[in-house]
């Protein structure tokens, strides 16, 4: 029964206990509840400019928790809630129903960072009780809570963790997180005020060991509410991305209907001319025996110069059309421009269909998002892909959508194109890996990609489309929303998933 002796000693139950020993175990509880309460409402500015100030605030109140702890233990947990609750709300400012949840489970978390360390700790005395004087409390206190405010910060090195519990803002106070933390801090309770005078341990182990499983619950819970917020946002970004198509669509259609209406105009006036001038040759040709050569001279270069004028604005009228006909639009930045002027030519000789769509004047946007010379550099590096992918597809289309998703600048790419191999998913902006060597195909395009996308904290989508869908094969989309994300929907999902991808890399069913 050593170690549980041991163990008791950290929950304050047994033993010889001095005030220092109390004040040293409740300044870190409240430590440790400050640094979640901050990060779990992601507020890590607050926390550097108000550490200070909370820590004299913790020892103070530790202080006075530390008379409490000694008349009514669940008191004083209620004490610490409470005063805790208040104190970090008036000075986060936070509204006072969110900062409720995030108070009760930052106590809770705080809670079970001290006892997974208390643990620890009685481990390593019941191993050493030989050379460890169990009576200096004190030491013993303080390494114990180094190790919890060590222990405090591991859940949040966690990728999907980092960014804390920002959907508290959005969730009621019975919420299953806030239920878990409530049970948390009923064991923890329930334990420390457990009687052990007779060597009966059962009331102190049962509501111990039940904290564990309550933070494994409070953990998954964690992860899911991420996880489908992650999903919904996707399917959000999924949703403006259809609305964004279908307004490109309308456009397109009302484009082809001013098309049609005007090559209609085209043919209607000729339906007029074309029976004119040829009725005009017959009767020339029928009269040329009757008339003398000077007038037969001059009737027939009047009729070539009607003809050649007629032939002139009917290549003009033509030529206006098929001006008109064309999707490519002006972003109003210069570099930018050309660049896709230039791929416009380089299409037209190569046979490729050519289309590009800026849904809305987007210089101030792109400007705001990137330089000019890289917002080209990355458009010739997008679309000179898109022509090396489709280098041996019979008919060849790229689509160059521009615009925004949100506030922040979106550039898509869209061809028809092979699909990428699954080796350039997973080294992509690691190794420079082409599948097109033979059609001038390098690899360093996509590492220039990834490297404009790492300094502007872009978001990366790559979309395949399976084989009859759609009349594009695959989409690469940059969103410049400085979150990073690096996506891949793909219908390959199950193929791809053979392969051991990158922690950076989430791949969903397209």
């Amino acid at each position: 029964m050593l170690f549980f002796r041991c163990f008791l000693l950290f929950y304050g139950t047994i033993g010889d206990f001095m005030y220092a020993a109390i004040i040293i175990s409740h300044f870190f509880i409240l430590m440790c509840c400050f640094y979640c309460y901050c990060k779990i409402l992601n507020l890590n500015d607050l926390f550097f400019r108000l550490r200070i100030l909370f820590t004299f605030s913790a020892l103070a109140l530790a202080c006075a928790l530390c008379f409490i702890h000694f008349i009514v233990y669940p008191i004083a947990m209620f004490f610490i809630l409470l005063t805790f609750y208040i104190f970090i709300t008036l000075f986060t400012k936070t509204n006072w129903h969110t900062s409720l949840n995030a108070a009760i489970i930052s106590i809770a978390m705080s809670l079970v960072s001290f006892t997974i360390s208390s643990f620890i700790f009685s481990t390593l005395v019941f191993l050493m009780y030989s050379y460890i004087d169990i009576n200096n409390l004190v030491v013993i206190k303080l390494l114990n809570g180094f190790l919890q405010y060590f222990m405090i910060h591991i859940p949040f090195q966690f990728k999907r963790m980092k960014k804390g519990m920002p959907f508290l803002y959005d969730l009621q106070l019975n919420n299953i997180g806030t239920c878990i933390s409530l049970l948390i801090l009923i064991c923890y309770i329930a334990a420390s005020i457990s009687n052990t005078s007779d060597n009966d341990y059962l009331p102190f182990i049962i509501p111990l060991f039940l904290i564990f499983p309550c933070a494994l619950l409070l953990i998954s819970w964690w992860r899911a509410i991420i996880t489908r917020n992650y999903r919904r946002k996707l399917q959000q970004f999924e949703m403006q991305k259809l609305k964004n198509e279908l307004v490109q669509k309308e456009q397109e259609i009302t484009r082809l209907l001013e098309n049609n209406k005007a090559l209609a105009q085209i043919i209607h006036r000729d339906n007029k001319l074309i029976p004119a001038m040829e009725l005009a040759v017959n009767t020339f040709l029928q009269n040329q025996n009757t008339l003398s050569p000077h007038q037969l001279k001059e009737q027939g270069l009047a009729l070539a110069a009607h003809l050649q004028t007629m032939s002139q604005e009917r290549k003009f009228n033509l030529t206006e059309y098929q001006t008109n006909g064309q999707p490519l639009a002006s972003t109003g930045i210069c570099a930018v421009d050309a660049v896709l002027q230039l791929m416009y030519q380089r299409a037209l000789q190569e046979q490729i269909d050519y289309n590009l769509r800026i849904t809305e004047n987007i210089k101030t946007t792109a400007l705001q998002s990137l330089s000019e010379e890289d917002f080209s550099h990355l458009l010739a590096d997008l679309i000179e892909n898109a022509f090396i992918a489709m280098s041996d597809v019979a008919d060849k289309k790229i689509l160059i959508n521009l615009g925004r998703m949100g506030n922040h600048l979106s550039v898509e790419i869209s061809d028809n194109g092979q699909p990428f191999s699954p080796e350039i998913f997973q080294d992509f902006g690691l190794k420079a890996h082409t599948t097109h060597a033979g059609n001038g195909g390098s690899g360093i395009g996509l590492m220039d990609i990834w490297k404009l996308k790492k300094k502007y904290r872009a978001s990366l989508v790559i979309t395949e489309y399976a084989p009859g869908t759609y009349s594009y094969t695959k989409q690469i989309s940059l969103i410049f929303d400085a979150k990073k994300h690096y996506i891949i929907q793909t219908y390959r999902r199950r193929e791809l998933g053979q392969i051991r991808f990158r922690d950076d890399l989430y791949i969903f069913p397209c």
